[in-house]
């Protein structure tokens, strides 16, 4: 907050992050989105309900997939990797010039820059797990409201409270409201197979 970045902020990140970022993060995301949002849009033109159900739905998932595809253009384009370096080379340079550095620092780099050898073997699988498995169908988030519930029975602490019927249709009526099966249904297997395609085979 008192950096004036309430929420969060990649502005701090390292050449490995950049490069991270540049090379894996956005490119999946934005490979799965696209396929998301074609599937849709077949669906929204040949049927004008569906259509009149899935823009608000379109513009959602189509919202990150801009910035995406916008940030990995920006980075390379402002050959932000490159700059990053140049700073990390000066820090270097700087971190060893006094002996009045604390010498756990000399190692900061080399530890981030391991740390990130280690993330880049599972980054591509923890983004298609997310965005082709968890937020890639509508059914699969939606289960996320009875998580509660679920937890209750596995503890046998379930109360009547927690099962109050008007509560739970309405949860169901709003998100089924727009809901379209067969499209749903198509999005759900196509990212499955692009999942699997890229990891399981």
């Amino acid at each position: 907050m008192i950096m004036g970045y309430p929420g969060g902020t990649e502005r701090f990140l390292t050449s490995f992050g950049v490069k991270m970022a540049v090379e894996q993060t956005g490119p999946s995301i934005v490979k799965i989105r696209t396929k998301k949002l074609e599937l849709m849009q077949e669906d929204m033109d040949a049927d004008e309900g569906v259509r009149i159900k899935y823009i608000p739905k379109q513009a959602s998932t189509s919202n990150y997939w801009k910035y995406y595809i916008g940030q990995t253009e920006g980075l390379k384009r402002l050959k932000i990797y490159e700059k990053k370096k140049e700073l990390e080379k000066e820090f270097t340079e700087w971190i060893y010039s006094s002996d009045n550095i604390n010498v756990e620092y000399r190692n900061a780099l080399k530890y981030i820059g391991e740390a990130y050898k280690v993330i880049e073997q599972y980054q591509v699988a923890e983004i298609y797990f997310s965005e082709a498995g968890f937020r890639g169908s509508e059914i699969i988030p939606f289960t996320r409201n009875f998580y509660m519930l679920n937890q209750a029975v596995k503890a046998k602490t379930l109360n009547e409270s927690m099962i109050h019927r008007d509560m739970l249709r309405e949860i169901t009526d709003k998100h089924f409201k727009d809901y379209n099966l067969e499209t749903d249904k198509k999005i759900f297997t196509a990212l499955m197979i692009m999942y699997y395609i890229r990891y399981l085979i």
